[in-house]
């Protein structure tokens, strides 16, 4: 390649990630949304405490992902959502079947594991 060749890619790889739209986070009283929304995550409450974090996969097999929020339960995430809109959740999301997919979100932006 060219060096011309390397700063463009090198420049719509920057481009890219500076208008990709982090997940927001959304918190809804009740049951799930018929639809979930992509880049998306949904809180779950059930009279004002949490108890579902729902999402899409983000490698883009179209999973929903369901975690479970209640401290009492074995295998429990923490999810909120930040000042700015954007969804956190702690720990992370590890997938044992289908797509395998292991990654954090942290303010919104996908951290994906090795």
């Amino acid at each position: 390649m060219t060096w011309f060749q390397d700063a463009a890619q090198y420049l719509a790889g920057t481009f890219r990630l500076l208008l990709r739209r982090p997940y927001r986070g959304v918190v809804r009283e009740g049951s799930m949304p018929r639809f979930v929304a992509p880049k998306t995550l949904y809180i779950l409450n059930e009279d004002g405490d949490p108890w579902q974090a729902t999402m899409m996969c983000p490698c883009g097999c179209g999973a929903v992902l369901e975690m479970n929020l209640v401290p009492d339960e074995k295998a429990v995430w923490r999810a909120k959502v930040e000042k700015d809109g954007t969804g956190t959740l702690h720990p992370s999301v590890w997938r044992q079947v289908g797509c395998r997919s292991h990654f954090f979100i942290r303010n919104g932006k996908i951290r994906w594991c090795d």
